[in-house]
This record gives C-alpha cells, sequence and structure tokens, in this order.
C-alpha cells in the first residue's frame, strides 16, 4: 500500500519546536508528525491508528535506554 502525502502548513514557533524535537532524535520531522498524529489518535480511540513501526534510528535510540543482560546472565 503506498502512502498517503499530506502538505501541512504550521505557524513559525511550531515549525521550529517541530525540527528541535527531530534533531536531537537524527530522524526526519515527518517522522516526529507521524508519530505525534498517530499518539494523538490512538487516545481518542485506543482501537485505532497505531504506529506501523519504528524508524531504525528510532529504534536504536530507544535500545540505549533499554536494560540489559550481562553476558553471564544471559548464558
Amino acid at each position: 500500500m503506498k502512502d498517503a502525502h499530506l502538505t501541512l502548513r504550521l505557524p513559525a514557533g511550531l515549525a521550529r519546536l517541530l525540527a528541535r524535537a527531530a534533531a536531537p532524535r537524527g530522524v526526519p520531522k515527518s517522522q516526529v508528525a507521524r508519530d505525534a498524529v498517530a499518539r494523538y489518535l490512538a487516545a481518542a480511540d485506543p482501537t485505532e491508528a497505531r504506529p506501523t513501526g519504528l524508524a531504525a534510528r528510532e529504534l536504536a535510540r530507544r535500545w540505549l535506554t533499554l536494560p540489559h543482560l550481562h553476558p553471564d546472565e544471559a548464558a
């Protein structure tokens, strides 16, 4: 299924906040916007708008914050 295209106009202040949110994550602004829309819609109706997955960079960023087993524990 092909992704839908959406053009969105934002006030300058909101556009700056979006850019500031995307930069440290190393993801495009469109990814931050997609995630935010999905969370917003999921909060309104929990049966709808679940994110379909994570971008590799976002997964790598989150991986660093997760607890990990010590190699001795993993054996």
